[in-house]
């Protein structure tokens, strides 16, 4: 873990970036949710492991800002979520090409 000084401007840049961040995945998490049983049948579960991808990146930034406002910027959960959800991101390219 860093200690991160941030002053002013840029600590408000930073900390509305990572509010940003985390409420898009957490939205595109429950759109994927909603749009599931709208793919044909050959795409829905690709749609399935967006879900779960953004849901946890989502999640990892939620964790990254909650640590930023604390004035801690704890790496590990990025490192995480790289760990989780590239392999997944393979997955889902080999859904969606029909190969798994």
């Amino acid at each position: 873990m860093n200690n991160v000084t941030l002053t002013g401007d840029n600590y408000t840049l930073v900390y509305n970036a990572l509010s940003f961040g985390t409420a898009v995945m957490l939205g595109a998490f429950v759109y994927f949710l909603t749009q599931i049983k709208s793919v044909s049948k050959q795409f829905q579960s690709g749609v399935a492991v967006s879900a779960i991808v953004v849901g946890i990146a989502g999640y990892h930034y939620y964790r990254i800002w909650q640590g930023f406002s604390e004035g801690v910027m704890n790496e590990g959960y990025r490192y995480a979520d790289w760990l989780i959800t590239v392999p997944l991101l393979v997955i889902e390219l080999l859904i969606v090409l029909g190969v798994a």
